[in-house]
């Protein structure tokens, strides 16, 4: 079972555990058919009526989706039973970062140092461009804190693991 909030409506949505396309919404079943399928798009047929639906965005850590449903945006949040358990034990707002360092997700070539020491950081905010596997990665702050150290420069090569900024 989990939660989803479609713009401002709130509904129960859980899902057959043999056909994804089958259910219940707020108790009331639901049997998709899927006619047609590309890379974002595809065609769903529920009682004679089609929809035709384009995947605007997806945000796998928010566990939100935008999608266009014939004509219609559509703004999906999803909650499943563990985040049900934590919003009831309360630890929602309480999680503390206790990471002291950034480090390399992967080996690579820094190309762009996007922060200064001192400097405050927003969750989100670019921390450096990362060149991997030939390919640009930009790598975003997980958290707020404040860069105390950067241990790298622009032209760097980093392996997984190593040290890029010390934070306070």
């Amino acid at each position: 079972m989990v939660n989803s909030k479609v713009n401002s409506n709130t509904y129960k949505l859980d899902l057959d555990n043999h056909n994804k396309l089958k259910g219940t919404v707020n108790s009331d079943e639901f049997e998709f058919v899927i006619k047609s399928e590309d890379n974002n798009s595809f065609s769903l047929i529920k009682d004679n009526a089609e929809f035709d639906v384009y995947v605007i965005s997806t945000d796998y850590e928010k566990k939100s989706i935008k999608i266009l449903v014939n004509g219609l945006t559509l703004d999906i949040d999803i909650e499943d039973e563990f985040d049900d358990l934590i919003k009831k034990l309360g630890f929602r707002d309480k999680v503390i970062n206790t990471e002291k360092n950034v480090t390399a997700q992967m080996p690579g070539l820094i190309l762009e140092v996007h922060v200064k020491e001192g400097e405050s950081i927003s969750k989100g905010q670019k921390l450096l461009t990362l060149e991997a596997m030939k390919m640009e990665n930009v790598i975003k702050a997980s958290d707020d804190f404040k860069i105390e150290k950067i241990c790298i420069n622009k032209g760097d090569a980093v392996e997984k693991n190593d040290v890029l900024f010390e934070l306070k």
